[in-house]
């Protein structure tokens, strides 16, 4: 069973019940945000995707699996809001150039796309992380395959030379009352940074 093929097959499962409950890192992070463009890389159910539009964000939500984003639009429809989706594999997705104000990357952990996300946030744009860290293998749930935990140093790699409004890398308690281990990070794009330098800079 291949990726898309998992996740239609979760989303459409009869006894599948999307939360409607947002990040609580999305929440706080962005409150002080001027919305604008926002784009949800594998928005899965679009929870995340739907409050950023209440909150007047003009939101795009990509993910793998139509059955995800059926739902996504679902609930878009029940809160009034539109939203923009798109069926995509992230691997090969066009995030495009300077197009964005908000990225987000919520409970996905792909640092390969990090020079895609750099590129396509226009200056003062904010890339928000907030997944399941190295140390959630120590909690009783939840996955354990280091390749969809985040580790402190990708986020450095990628962005390290970006202002860090905020940053989290501890053990939070959750509103189901379970303990969730997480980075969470909201980067900015400076200001004044021109289209040449979107790019890291080399470290030689």
């Amino acid at each position: 069973m291949d990726v898309r093929q998992k996740w239609d097959q979760r989303y459409g499962d009869t006894d599948y019940e999307p939360s409607s409950e947002p990040s609580p890192f999305l929440t706080e992070a962005t409150a002080t945000l001027t919305p604008g463009t926002a784009l949800c890389l594998a928005a899965g159910d679009g929870r995340n995707a739907v409050w950023l539009a209440r909150a007047s964000w003009s939101v795009t939500a990509v993910d793998i699996s139509a059955k995800g984003l059926e739902w996504c639009q679902r609930y878009a429809r029940e809160e009034g809001v539109t939203i923009n989706t798109i069926e995509a594999d992230l691997a090969s997705f066009d995030l495009g150039h300077q197009q964005w104000d908000l990225i987000t990357m919520i409970f996905f952990n792909d640092p390969a796309l990090f020079p895609s996300v750099r590129q396509s946030l226009r200056p003062g744009g904010h890339f928000l992380f907030h997944t399941f860290s190295v140390g959630q293998r120590r909690q009783k749930w939840g996955p354990s395959n280091a390749a969809f935990l985040a580790r402190r140093q990708d986020l450095e790699d990628g962005f390290g030379d970006w202002p860090w409004p905020r940053f989290g890398d501890d053990d939070y308690a959750r509103s189901d009352g379970r303990i969730e281990s997480s980075l969470r990070l909201l980067a900015t794009n400076p200001p004044n940074t021109n289209p040449a330098d979107t790019d890291r800079p080399s470290s030689d």
